[in-house]
């Protein structure tokens, strides 16, 4: 695990992080669903980088049936009902 604390408001800071990802993922790295993080709907990448994905899928969406704990992660990630 690899944590880069940044100072609020840090000029570029978003910027660096997704380079960051962006490389970390390319050596077969992950980024924390509970931090900052780029991923977006992309069910292709997501399923490469987590082996379990569809089994979590499967869990969430009997879960969150109804879509009470959709939010804007969720969605961005696609997986909101």
């Amino acid at each position: 695990m690899i944590e880069i604390p940044m100072v609020n408001g840090t000029v570029g800071g978003m910027e660096i992080l997704e380079r960051l990802e962006n490389a970390l993922v390319k050596m077969g790295g992950r980024p924390h669903w509970g931090q900052v993080h780029f991923l977006s709907g992309s069910q292709d990448a997501i399923r490469k980088l987590y082996p379990r994905y569809d089994d979590w899928v499967r869990v969430i969406q009997e879960l969150n049936s109804a879509g009470t704990f959709d939010n804007e992660f969720t969605k961005r990630c696609g997986f909101s009902r």
